[in-house]
């Protein structure tokens, strides 16, 4: 039986959202601190909040119907971002001479 968080005052609520926000933040620092000292830290707790964000999910799914939609897409996000290489790799990119 859905517990029905019918207003903002829930508790769940807010644990929902501060997930959100905690698992978002903590994906923009894993990729901000690659190559530096902080780099093992910010993926352990980017790891850390990945499941709390599945957690989230969980729960949210208990709170109503759609409301667990926004933890999916957090928790897509934060993978896609995660694994995706923004840089690209030296001898990678092929020119248009190449193709020609």
């Amino acid at each position: 039986m859905p517990l029905q968080a019918t207003s903002l005052a829930h508790p769940m609520f807010w644990f929902v959202v501060a997930a959100q926000c905690l698992g978002l933040l903590a994906v923009w620092f894993t990729r901000r601190m690659e190559g530096s000292s902080f780099q093992s830290a910010c993926q352990q707790c980017f790891l850390a909040s990945l499941g709390l964000v599945g957690l989230a999910t969980i729960v949210a799914f208990q709170l109503g119907p759609n409301l667990w939609l926004c933890s999916g897409a957090t928790f897509a996000l934060m993978v896609v971002a995660a694994v995706y290489e923004f840089s690209p790799a030296p001898g990678d990119a092929a020119s248009l001479e190449d193709v020609a």
